[in-house]
């Protein structure tokens, strides 16, 4: 991301994180009485096992433990990059991604040989830091979006 970028990446940035912690909040909204129906929205992108959720009340949220923070950390993650003016280079953005896929990949391979089992802080930890590194992706290709979108616009309005 460029400095010539920054006003609207922040924009966007902020947006995402808005989501993603709506997201957020709507997954812990779903262990309340009342909100059952939000377990059916959540099915789709996660199975839902009880004992590799948190709970509240002894009431499953809408997300595993690792969804959960994947979403955190995709919320974290745009405010980071989009605030803070964090920006990495491709190649190290890669390097982060690629890391936290081998941190979860070693943490389910640990609980498949035995090591541990239903363990939630290595799911939080490699949830997040998942999707903290996605984050930058994601803010870099809303970005681009955003600005293909406004050239098309600009030069439709001249001609």
């Amino acid at each position: 991301m460029k400095a010539g970028v920054e006003s609207h990446t922040r924009r966007i940035g902020w947006l995402a994180a808005a989501f993603f912690f709506t997201w957020t909040g709507l997954a812990l909204m779903a262990a309340l009485p009342g909100h059952e129906w939000l377990h059916q929205l959540f099915l789709t992108i996660c199975h839902q096992i009880p004992e590799r959720s948190y709970s509240i009340s002894s009431h499953p949220v809408g997300l595993c433990v690792r969804c959960l923070w994947i979403y955190i950390g995709l919320g974290l993650g745009h405010l980071v990059f989009a605030c803070f003016c964090l920006d990495l280079s491709e190649k190290n953005s890669l390097r982060l991604l690629a890391g936290t896929v081998l941190l979860m990949a070693a943490d389910v391979g640990l609980e498949a040989l035995g090591i541990y089992h239903n363990w939630p802080l290595p799911r939080a930890l490699t949830g997040g830091l998942f999707g903290f590194a996605c984050s930058w992706f994601t803010l870099r290709g809303l970005s681009e979006l955003y600005l293909s979108t406004r050239i098309k616009t600009i030069s439709h309005e001249s001609h």
